[in-house]
């Protein structure tokens, strides 16, 4: 008897969820049972429960649906605006590649025409590029990106495409500083190419202007007439373009014309320039002893 009431306690101990589940199992193993040995006739059934519950599935699809497509959406902006970036890193690199073949082509026309440019192949010379010029208005000094390790020297001419530039008025290894021929601390011997008569030329302190110094009021000189070096002075060899006349005003009783000549070289805009200097060494010059300009006593 206490056997019986003991086992009655344990069934007592299950809940009706514990039999409900115990029930949904039992069910679910029989249909699987039916469906195994007769899946023709379940086959009908399931057809018509699926169309049964295919608006509650499809209701119930929804959300997951939705969470794809915002995630789709997500996904699809983050991708355009990682190829929108992409697009346009391609089109400044292309803009690049196109300034830098643009500058290379410049550059290119620029040492054709240095090549071009009348250099006599009997002096030695080379190619170098302005660095940067002296930020002092009074100044008009550049510098090169070339120095004692390719042999110039303080007192080498330096023209480029179109003219006489300056002169070189300090060197260092891998450097050189240019006085430019419109300083006005800068004197050039020059001649008339038309009729070969010699006069000094003086910078003005302005990269358009120079003036030719102690031009006497019988010089034959018109506006228009090349000045070209002399020779004179050892540092720049005869017959290169300096200057082009542009303004004469012959004074009534006076010993001197005043006339002034505008630069062939682009002195504000030249990248590339040559550095010309021959075998025998040239004697060392102070900025102070770039030509000496005569007194008026001797000229007269």
């Amino acid at each position: 008897m206490a056997h019986f009431e003991q086992k009655k306690r344990r069934f007592e101990h299950f809940s009706s969820q514990s039999y409900r589940l115990l029930a949904v199992i039992l069910l679910a193993a029989g249909v699987m049972l039916v469906d195994v040995r007769y899946p023709e006739k379940i086959e009908p059934v399931r057809h018509y429960a699926l169309q049964l519950f295919e608006p509650v599935l499809r209701l119930l699809s929804y959300p997951q649906r939705i969470y794809q497509a915002i995630d789709e959406a997500l996904s699809s902006q983050q991708q355009l605006v990682q190829e929108n970036k992409l697009l346009k890193s391609l089109l400044l690199q292309k803009a690049v590649q196109l300034q830098q073949l643009s500058e290379l082509k410049a550059e290119n026309m620029r040492l054709r025409a240095l090549v071009d440019s009348g250099v006599s192949l009997s002096d030695d010379f080379i190619y170098a590029q302005v660095l940067s010029a002296s930020p002092q208005p009074q100044r008009h000094v550049i510098m090169l990106n070339k120095g004692l390790r390719e042999g110039i020297k303080v007192g080498y001419p330096v023209l480029d495409a179109f003219g006489v530039m300056g002169q070189v008025i300090e060197s260092t290894h891998r450097l050189s500083q240019v006085m430019l021929i419109s300083d006005s601390r800068h004197a050039l011997p020059v001649r008339i190419r038309r009729t070969q008569q010699g006069a000094i030329l003086k910078g003005t302190g302005d990269t358009q202007r120079l003036k030719l110094e102690y031009a006497a009021e019988t010089m034959d000189v018109k506006e228009g007439d090349i000045l070209e070096t002399s020779g004179a002075g050892l540092y720049f060899p005869a017959g290169y373009p300096v200057a082009k006349v542009s303004d004469i005003n012959k004074r009534t009783g006076k010993a001197f014309a005043q006339v002034f000549a505008q630069p062939l070289a682009h002195l504000e805009s030249s990248q590339h320039v040559i550095v010309l200097f021959k075998q025998a060494a040239l004697p060392p010059i102070k900025i102070e002893m770039l030509p000496t300009i005569p007194n008026q006593d001797s000229a007269k």
